[in-house]
C-alpha cells in the first residue's frame, strides 16, 4: 500500500518507478489518481471514482490474470439500510446504482456476479438499468442445503472430532432453520459448541464432568441462538 501511495500521490519523484511494470501502465492506472488527494494524512475518494472502482478493479484483475473475474458481494443491502437510518438514502441509492451499473453492465472483464442480502432485489431502485438478474430466495429448493449445515454435515463434523454422542443435544438446540425442503443447523453455533466441548474434554479427568458444567454451555449458546433468531424475525 505504501508503494501505491507513493505512485499515485502528487509531489513524489516519478523516477522511483523507472523500469518497473507499474510505470509502463501509467496511462491505465491514471484513472485512479483521484484517490491520491490527501488532507492531513486522510485520503479521500470522489463519488465519480467510487462509482467506477469495481469496474476498474475487475479490469486490473483481468489484465493481470488473463481471465474474467467473478464478483461476490455479501450483504449488498446493508449500506442502504444504514443510509436510510442516517437520512441519506437517496444519495446512497444513486451511488450504489452507478457503482453496480458500471461493474455489471457492459463490463467485458466480468464473468458473473453473486449478491447476497436480506432485502429482496428491487429492479425499481438500485437495479433500474439491469435486466439480467435472477433472484433466488430462501424458499428456492434448488439451494436449500447451502444456507447452513445439513444433518449429514453435522454427522461428519461430530464423527471427525469424536463427539457423535452429543448429536441429540446439538439437534435439540441448533437444528432450528428450514430452507425450502431442508432442515439446517446454524453453522456458527455448531462450530462454537464443538469448540467448547473439545476444550472441556481436554481438561484433566473429572473437571469437565462437574455437575451443571455442560448444561451451562448448552444454555449459553442456546440463548445466543434465540437472540439471533429473534433479531432476524424482527428485521
Amino acid at each position: 500500500m505504501s508503494m501505491l501511495k507513493s505512485f499515485f500521490e502528487t509531489g513524489n519523484d516519478p523516477a522511483l518507478f523507472d523500469g518497473l511494470k507499474i510505470a509502463r501502465e501509467k496511462e491505465f492506472y491514471a484513472q485512479l489518481t483521484e484517490v491520491g488527494s490527501s488532507q492531513g494524512g486522510i485520503y479521500t475518494m470522489t463519488e465519480k471514482m467510487a462509482e467506477a472502482s469495481l469496474k476498474i478493479l475487475s479490469q486490473l484483475l483481468t489484465r493481470h490474470y488473463d481471465q474474467r473475474v467473478i464478483l461476490l458481494i455479501d450483504e449488498y443491502d446493508v449500506p442502504l439500510d444504514k443510509a436510510f437510518q442516517g437520512g441519506y438514502y437517496d444519495e446512497m441509492v444513486n451511488l450504489i446504482r452507478n457503482l453496480l451499473g458500471n461493474a455489471l453492465k457492459t463490463n467485458d472483464s466480468l464473468y458473473f456476479a453473486v449478491f447476497t442480502g436480506c432485502l429482496r432485489i428491487s429492479k425499481e431502485s438500485i437495479f433500474t438499468d439491469l435486466n439480467n438478474l435472477k433472484v433466488h430466495t430462501i424458499s428456492d429448493i434448488r439451494y436449500d442445503e447451502y444456507f447452513g449445515f445439513t444433518d449429514a454435515d453435522v454427522d461428519e463434523i461430530l464423527a471427525s472430532y469424536g463427539l457423535f454422542s452429543y448429536k441429540d443435544v446439538i439437534r435439540d438446540w441448533y437444528d432450528g432453520y428450514r430452507f425450502g425442503d431442508t432442515d439446517v443447523y446454524c453453522p456458527w453455533d455448531v462450530i462454537n459448541y464443538c469448540d467448547e466441548l473439545l476444550a472441556e474434554l481436554r481438561l484433566p479427568v473429572g473437571v469437565h464432568q462437574r455437575e451443571g458444567r455442560g448444561t451451562k454451555k448448552i444454555i449459553k449458546y442456546g440463548i445466543a441462538f434465540c437472540e439471533k433468531e429473534c433479531m432476524v424475525v424482527m428485521a
